[in-house]
């Protein structure tokens, strides 16, 4: 009896312990599938939410806007130079007279030194005694001529021999005729050639001189106009950017001296073809001499046509103004410069833009 309770115990527990077992499974089933509903609404109700939430494209609070600025002064670096320099050299054996010092100011005109050639000094004295030779030979065809001129008067048409002495005449003057030519152009010979003995060299312009000896006693005289310019240059990558008749600002980096002032030349052809970072071309300007003074270095600035907005700014070849909260947009013409676009018609420096217009950015509509 003992042996069959203890066997219908073991069964009993086993019976109860399938029951947990099942209970417990059907718990978690149906945790799954409250879970797996879960996810699916969840899923249906993002759907929903993506269907009826508006297009993020027609946002316009992701648009950015910036002001239109005006294109920034080309800046180039110069120094202050004689607007003319002018160079004579005259040896030891031809200089006669310096009459200048170094450093001295001169006027145009003013006699720099004078000189003396010993070989136009021999051509003179040969002139001289031409001159004098037909100086001779003018007075005897005058003579020949006043002669010929009486013997013609005492002879009527009808006389005998008045032909001959009419054609004497007119011989006469001939030679009288020569002899002034040649006298004239002896003459005119010994004025140049006078000239060419001890001429003077003066200076071409106002300005000051410097007076320079080498070892042999050879003179270099230089004379540098009072008149001053401004020499910069600029490299070929900025060369469209500056022409002659741009007006200009100048300032002296050491005085902090200004002056507006017009480039009258702009090289054609480079002063360094050669160089490691391109081109560089010369440019030249009046400056006011009584600002400045020779091999002061300068700061020159060049004003640029059109105003400066981001490139990301155009947009199929126009730009969307912001005027008033709303945007309007407007046909731009211009071109790309190192990440930025300079505008040369339908936009001016102050007007507000969008950075990032694209093609959901209508016509009218409002920006925050």
């Amino acid at each position: 009896m003992f042996i069959i309770e203890h066997k219908n115990y073991g069964r009993i527990k086993d019976i109860k312990s399938l029951k947990i077992g099942v209970k417990t499974l059907m718990k978690k089933k149906k945790f799954i599938i409250i879970g797996v509903l879960a996810v699916v609404l969840l899923a249906i109700l993002g759907v929903i939410w993506s269907v009826f939430q508006p297009d993020k494209k027609k946002e316009t609070s992701h648009y950015e806007t910036l002001v239109a600025q005006k294109a920034l002064p080309l800046t180039l670096s110069g120094n202050v130079s004689p607007k003319e320099t002018r160079m004579f050299m005259v040896t030891k054996k031809n200089l006669a007279q310096m009459e200048v010092k170094d450093g001295q100011k001169v006027t145009n005109g003013q006699v720099l030194y004078t000189t003396y050639n010993q070989a136009n000094a021999n051509e003179l004295d040969e002139l001289n005694i031409t001159l004098a030779k037909y100086q001779r030979a003018r007075n005897l065809a005058n003579q020949k001529l006043q002669d010929a001129k009486n013997a013609l008067s005492k002879l009527g048409v009808d006389d005998e021999g008045y032909s001959e002495a009419k054609d004497a005449v007119a011989s006469a003057n001939e030679e009288v005729a020569d002899a002034n030519d040649s006298l004239n152009a002896t003459q005119r010979k010994i004025n140049q050639v006078s000239q060419e003995v001890s001429p003077n060299s003066v200076a071409p312009f106002d300005g000051d001189v410097e007076v320079k000896y080498d070892e042999n006693g050879n003179a270099k005289v230089t004379v540098n106009s009072a008149a001053l310019e401004l020499v910069a240059t600029v490299s070929e990558y900025d060369y469209a950017k500056v022409k002659a008749g741009d007006n200009v600002k100048v300032s002296a980096v050491a005085t902090g001296k200004k002056q507006e002032a017009v480039i009258s030349l702009v090289d054609t052809h480079p002063t360094s073809a050669n160089n490691s970072n391109g081109a560089k071309y010369k440019l030249y300007g009046d400056l006011d001499a009584n600002k400045f003074i020779d091999g002061q270095t300068l700061k020159i600035k060049v004003p640029q046509a059109g105003v400066v907005i981001s490139k990301s700014c155009v947009y199929q070849g126009k730009v969307y103004l912001v005027e008033d909260g709303k945007v309007e947009s407007q046909v731009v013409k211009g071109h790309e410069v190192d990440g930025q676009y300079i505008v040369t018609a339908g936009l001016e420096a102050g007007q507000k833009v969008v950075v990032n217009p694209d093609g959901d950015l209508k016509e009218g509509e409002k920006l925050p």
